[in-house]
C-alpha cells in the first residue's frame, strides 16, 4: 500500500493509479459477515439517547429556572412520560 501511495507522487498518471488503488481496496475489502440486528441497533441507540436525555433533564432540574423555563421543562417531561407510558403499555404481555 505504501508503495502505491509513493508511486502516486512520482507517476504522471495520478488519476489512473488512484482509480486502480480504489478498485483494489474495494475488491480486497471484506464485507461484514454478520450484519447487526436492526432491533438490537435501535435498542442500543434508544438506551443511549434516554441516558443522555435523563442526564440533561437532571441538569436542568438543578438550575435556577424562571417560571417560564420550569413550565417548558414540565411540558417536555409530561410529553415524554405520556409517550413512554404508551410504549410501556404496548410491550406488556
Amino acid at each position: 500500500m505504501a508503495s502505491l501511495i509513493g508511486s502516486f507522487r512520482r507517476g504522471p498518471v495520478f488519476g489512473s493509479r488512484l482509480a486502480e488503488a480504489v478498485e483494489a481496496l474495494c475488491r480486497d475489502s471484506v464485507p461484514e459477515t454478520n450484519p447487526a440486528d436492526p432491533a438490537e441497533q435501535s435498542l442500543a441507540k434508544a438506551e443511549k439517547a434516554m441516558k443522555s436525555v435523563v442526564t440533561e433533564l437532571q441538569l436542568l432540574q438543578t438550575m435556577k429556572l424562571d417560571d417560564a423555563k420550569r413550565l417548558k421543562l414540565l411540558i417536555a417531561v409530561e410529553s415524554c412520560r405520556d409517550q413512554l407510558d404508551l410504549i410501556h403499555l404496548s410491550t406488556r404481555p
